[in-house]
């Protein structure tokens, strides 16, 4: 059975990215997953690719406060000054900044909400997956 590849123009579609918030200072986006935040956009989609094909008039640089894995979807802050993208990254090193996780569950939960205050870790030989951290694989200390 033969299969038609997709056709050249599907690799040229650029997404969006929602954008949250936006002052004068920061500008804060809906993160799409498996996009990178930035490198060489020849090897696919970057959020700042997307941004500045979204808003050719944006500052150059964006500068990015924090990281979100390549994986995760969320929200993702940038500052539009270099003062801003400072107060922002003491605001963060000093964990000034309250980050919340959704995670997706298999099965049933007792409540709608819980606290987690364990350790997370890579699940063995699956990168895209996290677990609660154990003895034999005990993932990052909070701090």
């Amino acid at each position: 059975m033969h299969v038609n590849p997709l056709p050249n123009y599907c690799s040229t579609i650029v997404p969006t990215i929602k954008i949250l918030f936006r002052n004068d200072e920061f500008l804060v986006v809906d993160k799409l997953y498996d996009v990178r935040i930035d490198g060489d956009s020849s090897k696919g989609h970057t959020v700042l690719s997307i941004l500045y094909n979204q808003d050719p008039n944006l500052p150059k640089p964006l500068r990015n406060v924090h990281q979100l894995d390549h994986s995760t979807s969320g929200c993702y802050c940038l500052a539009l000054t270099k003062k801003a993208a400072g107060l922002a990254s003491v605001a963060f090193a000093k964990r000034k900044v309250e980050k919340y996780y959704l995670a997706i569950v298999r099965g049933w939960m007792k409540d709608d909400s819980y606290i987690v205050e364990q350790p997370i870790a890579e699940v063995p030989n699956n990168r895209y997956r996290m677990c609660i951290g154990s003895k034999n694989n005990p993932g990052k200390k909070l701090k």
